[in-house]
């Protein structure tokens, strides 16, 4: 179920995808790499996050697994804060 409002397609290099679908673009996050061993490369591990807006490219539609997204990357600041605390002791 998609939320009936537009919000900015998030701006993180290397994470956010755009899949077309029929008439749809939908926006995908990448938010793990598991490992296969047998074909020897990441496979990526990605949820969609939204839609993209037929009237303007730069803003998308959400749906529930947004806060997902915003979970894991409060996580990495979180963490970055963490290392950087740790350098300054």
């Amino acid at each position: 179920m998609y939320l009936d409002f537009l919000i900015e397609v998030p701006a993180v290099k290397g994470k956010i995808t755009r899949k077309k679908k029929g008439n749809n673009t939908y926006i995908n996050c990448e938010y793990a790499r598991i490992y296969d061993h047998d074909r020897r490369f990441n496979i990526p591990q990605r949820v969609t996050i939204g839609k993209e807006s037929k009237a303007d490219l730069t803003m998308m539609q959400t749906n529930q697994k947004i806060l997902i997204f915003i979970l894991w990357i409060t996580k990495l600041v979180f963490i970055a804060f963490l290392m950087i605390l740790k350098r300054v002791k």
